[in-house]
């Protein structure tokens, strides 16, 4: 019976053993991966910090901070400051403005005779020095008629006859129920200034003029735009010459006495290369006729659906030589919002970068809009995309031999060697503000990893390690202080003796590219 016993568990653990290892056999292998021959993208956020860092300042670690809604002001990259605008506008709180008392306008006086020739004269007229009047003149006489009596019909006639090209608008401008008379008086070369002639104090006059030489514009629309019961006149000016192709625009309406500008942006010139915002209006460059794009040259619509009509400009095309010869460009869409005070910058959509340098300068002007996730796409696409090219003065100089006028024995130059440095000081540059980015939206932590990063992808001496010190001073200092405005201190002071090297590829040397010139307080734009 023992012996039956014990060949039984002798049965038993071979069958254990067995189905053992046919586990151990069925269970699936690894599959190696094949090396590539591509090399990885230099340098990487991903990278971890290795065993033997980079010798530099040691960073305390530190818990993560709460992000707080207090954001310290950048100041003045390549621009001022605006407050961020709320996303809509409450249509509620559209407060309406009184509008103008009525007005005893003078008498009319049936004797007296308008002649719109005067005014808008026919072509072969129009090119006769002789025959027509200058625009003083026509202007002198429009308000002698009009204070001498003379009834306002034929002259709003005149007004509904060029309205359609942008010449004329006769209507309600003041909220007072009397037509105001807005012309473009040109002169015998086609150059005029808009003058707005309305009633006040019993009499007709000149309430507002725009003027800039040799400049053709046109009344875009007159709308209310922000529900306050007054109109806004919107404008566009181009030039008659030159050799780009820009356009001004202006927002304009009544405040007692004059027309003023509805535009309350507090100066953010060139947030982008082709674009500027300040206090008066909005300018723009890189503008066409019969292009491919999203939108019309303007759009005046609401996109958000309350009420209030926002201001959508697009250029930065490249619609003519100019910028072929000279500079890289990209297009982009500009809208401007009412906030409840004037129209403000409430969105740039930016292009495509083609060059590195484009990258990094779209992601500095996001992060002055707040648009911090757009501001740190850029930024990764600067570090980690392979496709974008090298862009340096003197690559640009040498396209202005290659596209510029030269005689038939011009020989074409051997193109320049690429600047090996570029990329990764841009490279670099791009990591520094990532930290930024993570320090402004609360996350001590990822600055750490990150500046952990830049350790590993740049030792001392090489091409970008000086934005490692830079960004390792700023860090530290904000470990300690947890203050924006203080770290871009003390890392701004530090870096005085770098200037140079920081701003090798932003400052001067670089304007003819690029035309943002960066001092070294925009590298940490907060105060």
């Amino acid at each position: 019976m023992k012996s039956n016993t014990w060949f039984i568990v002798v049965i038993i653990i071979a069958l254990l053993m067995m189905l053992l290892f046919a586990c151990r056999s069925a269970a699936p292998q690894p599959t190696p991966v094949p090396a590539s021959d591509t090399p990885s993208p230099s340098p990487s956020l991903t990278m971890t910090q290795s065993k033997t860092p980079r010798p530099t300042r040691t960073l305390k670690p530190t818990s993560t901070p709460k992000p707080t809604e207090n954001r310290p002001q950048p100041v003045d990259l390549l621009a001022d400051f605006f407050a961020e605008p709320s996303p809509t506008f409450d249509a509620e709180l559209a407060v309406t403005k009184t509008p103008s008392a009525p007005q005893q306008c003078p008498a009319g006086n049936p004797e007296l005779v308008f002649d719109p020739e005067l005014i808008f004269p026919s072509y072969d007229e129009f090119r006769s020095e002789d025959s027509g009047l200058n625009m003083r003149e026509k202007q002198k006489y429009l308000l002698d008629y009009l204070n001498n009596g003379g009834d306002v019909e034929p002259v709003l006639q005149m007004c509904q006859k060029y309205e359609s090209n942008g010449s004329t608008y006769c209507g309600d401008l003041t909220g007072d129920g009397l037509p105001e008379i807005m012309l473009r008086i040109d002169d015998f070369a086609f150059q005029g200034d808009y003058y707005i002639f309305g009633c006040l104090d019993g009499a007709y006059e000149e309430i507002y003029t725009a003027e800039e030489f040799s400049v053709f514009r046109e009344i875009l629309r007159v709308v209310d735009m922000n529900l306050d019961g007054i109109p806004e006149v919107v404008l566009k000016m181009v030039p008659d010459h030159g050799f780009s192709y820009w356009a001004n625009y202006e927002i304009l309406s009544w405040n007692a006495r004059t027309m003023i500008s509805q535009v309350s942006q507090s100066g953010f010139e060139q947030i982008h290369l082709n674009a500027d915002v300040y206090p008066d209006g909005i300018s723009v460059s890189g503008l066409g006729e019969g292009y491919d794009a999203t939108v019309d040259q303007w759009q005046i619509k609401d996109i958000d659906h309350n009420g209030t009509l926002e201001f959508i400009v697009q250029g930065g095309l490249e619609t003519h030589y100019y910028y072929d010869l000279f500079e890289p460009s990209l297009p982009y869409i500009l809208t401007m919002m009412w906030n409840g005070e004037g129209f403000v910058v409430q969105d740039v959509e930016i292009g495509v970068p083609q060059y590195r340098f484009q990258a990094v300068q779209n992601g500095d002007a996001y992060t002055l809009l707040h648009q911090y996730d757009q501001a740190r796409q850029s930024y990764m696409a600067a570090v980690n995309d392979p496709s974008l090219e090298w862009w340096t003065a003197e690559k640009s100089e040498q396209v202005v031999i290659i596209n510029g006028y030269h005689d038939e024995d011009f020989i074409t130059p051997t193109p320049s060697p690429e600047d090996t440095d570029e990329r990764p000081n841009l490279a670099a540059y791009a990591q520094y503000r990532l930290i930024l980015l993570d320090v402004l939206e609360g996350d001590l932590e990822r600055a750490e990893q990150d500046y952990a990063a830049m350790q590993e992808a740049y030792t001392a001496g090489q091409a970008g390690s000086v934005y490692v010190d830079f960004a390792g001073v700023f860090l530290e200092e904000y470990q300690q202080s947890r203050d924006v405005t203080q770290a871009c201190q003390v890392a701004l002071d530090d870096g005085a003796d770098h200037k140079k090297e920081l701003l090798r590829y932003f400052g001067k040397e670089q304007a003819f590219v690029s035309r943002l010139v960066y001092e070294l307080e925009d590298l940490c734009p907060f105060e």
